[in-house]
């Protein structure tokens, strides 16, 4: 039989707060590229490195998740100091296989949407990654 994927079998922490409760899904997202190119009138192309080093974590909790107090406490804190006290690291693990994403440079990008309604719904929190080394993004395997 091969591997079976389970995300409870992963860790995604943020600030030293480990973020299991009714977590449904982690997304990260790099905001560019890597490299650009221009063109020439000629033809000629320049291949360039726009150093781009963000990111953005999405992290879906259900709705009913406890979670959702301690990340709105984190983010009531950072708008409320100055001189970046608000960046903090972040982690996350593939348990289940060898993808790696962490960097000591994150922050929540602002308060998400929340319904009420008849069902607590998803919540999703969007987090920038500042990642300061190609070594700190790996996407590996479950084999």
């Amino acid at each position: 039989m091969g591997l079976v994927y389970d995300i409870n079998g992963c860790e995604c922490i943020l600030a030293g707060i480990p973020l299991k409760d009714a977590l449904v899904s982690v997304e990260i997202t790099p905001e560019g590229p890597a490299f650009a190119d221009d063109i020439g009138a000629d033809g000629s192309v320049c291949r360039y490195a726009t150093n781009e080093r963000r990111a953005t974590a999405n992290i879906v909790l259900k709705g009913h998740s406890e979670e959702h107090a301690k990340l709105s406490a984190l983010h009531a804190g950072d708008v409320s100091v100055t001189n970046g006290l608000g960046v903090v690291p972040f982690l996350f693990k593939d348990g289940n296989g060898s993808s790696l994403v962490a960097t000591d440079k994150a922050w929540i990008l602002g308060m998400p949407a929340k319904t009420f309604g008849d069902k607590p719904g998803d919540v999703t929190w969007a987090i920038r990654l500042v990642l300061t080394s190609p070594l700190n993004w790996v996407i590996g395997g479950n084999g």
